[in-house]
């Protein structure tokens, strides 16, 4: 089970039955565009093999791929509205074929 707190800055995994809390990332209340902090993330999608990916877009442009025990990989995005550019990355899902699908919501459309 995943959390978002977008106004703390955090996501949380928490274990099947939310009894355990198994995973945090982010420092609570520490806004930042690091790879240990977000500034307001609104999503996570998970992919088949359990690297993760985090949606940071509220106010940071951007999206993060954690590997399955919550080590920073990557980020990319920058602000804009341009093709490859986001603004407000929302929502995540990962699709079939293993893409990652981002809801670039100031922009009005998926990327």
């Amino acid at each position: 089970m995943w959390t978002v707190e977008g106004q703390g800055h955090q996501v949380k995994k928490g274990s099947p039955d939310v009894s355990e809390l198994l995973m945090t990332l982010g420092r609570y209340e520490v806004a930042g565009d690091g790879p240990d902090t977000f500034n307001r993330p609104a999503d996570v999608a998970v992919a088949p093999i359990g690297d993760f990916f985090v949606s940071d877009g509220y106010v940071n442009t951007r999206v993060a791929k954690f590997n399955r025990t919550g080590e920073f990989n990557k980020d990319w995005g920058e602000a804009g509205t341009e093709l490859g550019q986001f603004n407000t990355v929302h929502s995540l899902t990962i699709d079939l074929r293993n893409r990652v699908l981002m809801a670039n919501r100031g922009n009005n459309r998926v990327q």
